[in-house]
C-alpha cells in the first residue's frame, strides 16, 4: 500500500513510516477486505453453480424413471454427464449399504474400511458398468449404425434410472431394518444387467438392413458381460475375503 501523502510504500498501519502522515482508513480496509471478498463470491458462485446442477439431474433423473424407454431413447451426447452420474450412483449404493451395516465394526479393521468397502467395490462397479456399456456400443455398431460413444453411455446410464430408484428404496428398507431390501436388491442387480443393454442397442433404429441384427448383438453383449461377470466377481470374492480375513484377524490377536 501506497502513502497518499509521499508515496512511500508502507506495510500498513495507521500512519505512514516516511512522513507521519494518517493512512486512508479505506485503503487499509480495500487492501485486507478484497481477498476476503472474492474468496467468499467465489465460494457463493460454487454453491449455487452446485445447486443449480443438483435442480438439473433430479429434474432429468424424475422425467427418465416417468418414461424410461420413451424419454432414455431421445437422449443425445449432451446428457452423458447425467449418465455417468447415474452410473455413479448405481454403483455406490450398494457398497455403502454394506459399509453402514459393519460400520460399527470399524475399530477392528487395520486400514480404513470406507476404503476397502466403499470405495474399491464402488471403482469396480463403475467398470463393470462402462464395460458393459461400451459392449452395446460394439454390438449398436455390428449393426452397421451410426452412433457416437457418448450417446450410448447417455442412454445407458437413463436406463439404470429405475434400477437406482430400486436401490434407493431398498436404502431406505434397510436403514428402517426392513428385510425385504435384499429381495429389491437381487432384482435390482440382475434386472439391469439383463434389460438394460437390449434396451439400448434397440433404441438405435436400424436404417441399414446390413450389418448384425438386434437379437445377435444383444447376444453378443450378453455372452461378454456373462464372461466380464465371472472374472470381477472373483476379484471381488477376493477383496470380500481379504476384509473378512482383517477381521477376524483383528479379533484374534
Amino acid at each position: 500500500m501506497n502513502c497518499s501523502n509521499c508515496n512511500q510504500i508502507v506495510n500498513g498501519g495507521k500512519f505512514c513510516e516516511n512522513c507521519g502522515a494518517p493512512l486512508a482508513v479505506s485503503e487499509a480496509a480495500a487492501t485486507q477486505e478484497l481477498p476476503h471478498s472474492s474468496t467468499v463470491s467465489q465460494q457463493n458462485k460454487q454453491l449455487e453453480t452446485a445447486k443449480k446442477m443438483s435442480k438439473l439431474y433430479l429434474g432429468y433423473f424424475l422425467s427418465v424413471l416417468k418414461k424410461p424407454y420413451v424419454n432414455a431413447s431421445k437422449l443425445g451426447h449432451d446428457q452423458f454427464i447425467n449418465g455417468l452420474i447415474t452410473m455413479i450412483l448405481y454403483s455406490l449404493i450398494i457398497p455403502f449399504m454394506f459399509y453402514l451395516g459393519i460400520d460399527r465394526f470399524s475399530g477392528l479393521f487395520s486400514d480404513s474400511p470406507f476404503l476397502d468397502i466403499v470405495v474399491k467395490p464402488t471403482l469396480g462397479y463403475a467398470v463393470f458398468l462402462l464395460l458393459i456399456a461400451t459392449y452395446s456400443f460394439i454390438s449398436i455398431k455390428l449393426g452397421q449404425v451410426n452412433v457416437d460413444y457418448k450417446v450410448v453411455v447417455a442412454r445407458f446410464g437413463a436406463f439404470l434410472v429405475p434400477f437406482v430408484a430400486i436401490f434407493a428404496l431398498a436404502f431406505i428398507m434397510s436403514i428402517l431394518k426392513i428385510d425385504w431390501y435384499a429381495i429389491l436388491l437381487l432384482f435390482g442387480i440382475i434386472g439391469s444387467i439383463f434389460t438394460v443393454p437390449p434396451f439400448v442397442v434397440s433404441s438405435f433404429k436400424k436404417e441399414n438392413p446390413n450389418g448384425v441384427d438386434t437379437v445377435y448383438g444383444t447376444l453378443i453383449v450378453y455372452v461378454l458381460t456373462s464372461i466380464t461377470l465371472v472374472i470381477m466377481s472373483k476379484i471381488l470374492l477376493s477383496m470380500i475375503g481379504e476384509i473378512i480375513e482383517n477381521f477376524i484377524g483383528s479379533l484374534l490377536f
